[in-house]
């Protein structure tokens, strides 16, 4: 989906595809009056073939993380249940995550560099728990939202409703008065050498994000 060229087969098949995602954001427009749909999608190839519209005003927040908190997350077993029925999350090694990382942040900085500057943000997930009010209004306002609309309680807390997210981290199941702080266990409970190979595989990137 980043690539320049593709094969005519897969443009036809990549149209009918936005074809298909237009219809849904126009749905959920006429369904609920909003203005702004968010959509927590994770791929940047799917943000590639948002952008191709003409419909849809698309901007992009970069959310990156620390590629050893990544990993440390990705290495423990979350079960949830949620209206009797149990949600486990996958688990991946300390290489595989590295791996992945890259790759997702690759495609990602491929993908804003060949937007205007005011498409997209790049943000950190450790910046946004520990200013949580600051960023999030701040985003608000670039995407023309009024930010008093948030639903944020105090400089930390979030007042959360049912959410429609299909995948993503256990934590999309909670609703109510939600406190938002980071998450940073995997700085005493991660393994010295799984810290040393992912911080070996991933250097070059973690400096450029400012984590080393």
């Amino acid at each position: 989906m980043l690539a320049p060229f593709q094969p005519s087969q897969l443009r036809a098949h990549r149209q009918h595809y936005l074809s298909a995602l237009e219809a849904i954001y126009a749905a959920i427009q006429k369904t609920t009056g909003c203005r702004v749909v968010v959509d927590a999608s994770k791929l940047p190839a799917y943000a590639a073939v948002l952008l191709d519209s003409c419909k849809l005003d698309v901007r992009v927040v970069f959310l990156v993380r620390d590629a050893r908190a990544t990993t440390f997350s990705w290495q423990r077993r979350k079960t949830t249940t949620v209206r009797g029925r149990v949600f486990t999350t996958a688990q991946y090694s300390p290489l595989m995550s590295a791996k992945e990382w890259l790759i997702t942040n690759w495609a990602a900085e491929r993908l804003v560099s060949r937007l205007k500057p005011d498409r997209y943000v790049r943000l950190r997930y450790e910046d946004l728990m520990r200013r949580p009010r600051q960023c999030l209004c701040q985003i608000a306002r670039w995407a023309g939202m009024n930010e008093d609309d948030l639903p944020l309680r105090g400089l930390d807390q979030a007042f959360l409703s049912t959410a429609h997210l299909l995948a993503g981290n256990q934590n999309r199941f909670r609703t109510g008065l939600i406190s938002l702080r980071p998450d940073e266990e995997w700085r005493s409970a991660m393994g010295r050498s799984e810290r040393w190979l992912v911080s070996l595989l991933t250097g070059p990137w973690l400096r450029r994000y400012g984590y080393l």
